[in-house]
């Protein structure tokens, strides 16, 4: 057992980009109050059942509908003492659903190339990156 933070738990390695199924095995016989999860924890595959993937992905499109706005001061170039103006961005990449994108064998062999990683993200402009309003 290992100390964390002063309490004792066990460590769990998991695949990068587990599933949901494979986190339960792997911590299925838990008694500590505190789990160290040393792997798989920035990436997630998807749902075992794809009923629960749906409901997932239909959650996170309106919280990354909500998130898709922000606006930040731009400095133009060439000088002239131009005060900044304001430039909104409205959308971003986002990753494909759960229950579209579930090769996570793929996705394991791709793991640490983040031009795999991206070509993963649907994009919401042609160019690939975010659209700009006029401020």
């Amino acid at each position: 057992a290992d100390t964390i933070g002063g309490a004792v738990g066990r460590v769990f390695d998991l695949p990068a980009y587990p599933t949901d199924a494979e986190w339960a095995a792997a911590t299925a016989d838990v008694d500590e109050k505190i789990v160290y999860v040393s792997s798989g924890v920035g990436s997630f595959c998807t749902f075992a059942d794809a009923t629960d993937a749906v409901a997932f992905d239909r959650k996170m499109a309106v919280a990354l509908q909500a998130e898709s706005h922000f606006c930040e001061s731009v400095v133009e170039s060439g000088g002239g003492g131009a005060a900044p103006r304001r430039a909104c961005h409205v959308g971003f990449d986002v990753p494909r659903g759960v229950a579209t994108d579930r090769d996570c064998e793929a996705m394991r062999e791709e793991a640490g190339d983040p031009r795999s990683f991206e070509a993963r993200f649907d994009r919401r402009s042609p160019v690939g990156g975010e659209k700009r309003a006029p401020a």
